[in-house]
């Protein structure tokens, strides 16, 4: 490829992230601008439409619905699919305001831990933990109410918008939490793990990546593994959470699932599965719990695995670590640490 050709490409890449992070910018501080009732009727409205008009993505919904809950009725899921949409635009909202809350007393209306949260004791008593969320409730919100207690580090992919992954770190570090791109490998992950530091992951999608069959909603399906491979090479224990919003309310309440414990004196294979099946369970808890939360739209049961693929099988991939290095999502073996 000419070096022409190159910097042509690049220039348009240039303009296309442009034209699409700043009319997006424009219209998010024009929301800003309505009062905060207006803006919420709004942006309601605007989930409505969306679902009147998304109609693909309203079939995938009922198809997962469908597949996660068999006995629902039809008028169950047409009120959970509202319901998406809704929250997805509030949203919006959430963005709005939580960019005006820069201190931790401010963000106390905003969003709070639930009473019994073991948070603060293992705080406590100075153990870091794998936070295992999901594109549930509000997990950049979750995310802040949590920092406020701990240091805590979000694993995410890089943008390829160069605008937004800025305008996200600038955002994010109001709160006090950092971000772990993958590719710059798994390594710094654990050396915060191993300064008692916090991790929090978002493995409810489906991935391209190394995975480990596990049952999720009835079906059988691969989750990705690095946090069961983190919490037994470190000791760390898995914790699932999500921020919710409350009744429909703008408030959100930061709910857990049980705490999931690495046996490390385990094989390795069977812990890695033990522990993916476990924090795939406590997501399932919590995806229940606000079903209108969790991102429906998105294809989870694409690939079902049949009776002859739910054994543990050689990972197809393996990390030799280093800087620079996507991260590959389950390591090959704990010698390759």
């Amino acid at each position: 490829m000419s070096r022409w050709w190159k910097t042509r490409r690049r220039g348009l890449q240039q303009l296309s992230d442009a034209a699409i992070y700043f009319p997006g910018q424009a219209a998010l501080r024009g929301i800003g601008l309505l009062p905060g009732p207006v803006r919420a009727r709004l942006l309601a409205g605007l989930g409505r439409a969306a679902h009147a008009c998304d109609r693909k993505r309203v079939q995938t919904i009922h198809e997962n619905l469908v597949a996660a809950f068999p006995d629902m009725g039809a008028e169950e899921r047409h009120a959970i699919a509202r319901g998406i949409y809704r929250h997805f635009a509030l949203l919006i909202d959430d963005t709005v305001r939580f960019r005006r809350l820069r201190t931790p007393e401010a963000r106390g209306g905003f969003a709070a831990l639930q009473e019994d949260c073991v948070l603060q004791e293992l705080v406590a008593a100075g153990r870091p933990a794998i936070v295992v969320t999901g594109h549930l409730g509000n997990w950049e919100v979750a995310a802040a109410a949590a920092s406020d207690v701990v240091q805590l580090h979000a694993v995410a992919h890089r943008p390829r918008n160069p605008h937004i992954a800025r305008n996200l770190e600038r955002m994010r570090s109001l709160t006090g939490h950092r971000i772990l791109y993958t590719d710059e490998g798994i390594a710094p992950i654990r050396a915060c793990l191993e300064r008692g530091e916090w991790v929090a992951m978002l493995p409810d999608k489906h991935l391209n990546s190394n995975r480990v069959p596990v049952e999720f909603f009835g079906r059988w399906v691969k989750a990705p593994s690095a946090p069961a491979s983190l919490a037994y090479r470190t000791g760390a224990p898995i914790l699932p959470a999500a921020g919710f919003r409350t009744d429909g309310s703008p408030r959100f309440s930061v709910e857990h699932d049980e705490l999931i414990e690495p046996d490390r004196t385990a094989g390795f294979r069977d812990e890695l599965r033990r522990l993916t099946q476990a924090y795939m369970t406590g997501l399932e808890r919590l995806i229940r719990r606000h079903p209108e939360q969790w991102i429906w739209f998105h294809r989870r049961w694409k690939k079902v695995l049949g009776p002859d693929e739910r054994d543990m099988r050689p990972h197809h991939g393996q990390w030799r670590g280093g800087a620079g290095r996507r991260m590959h999502v389950a390591e090959a073996s704990p010698e390759d640490a």
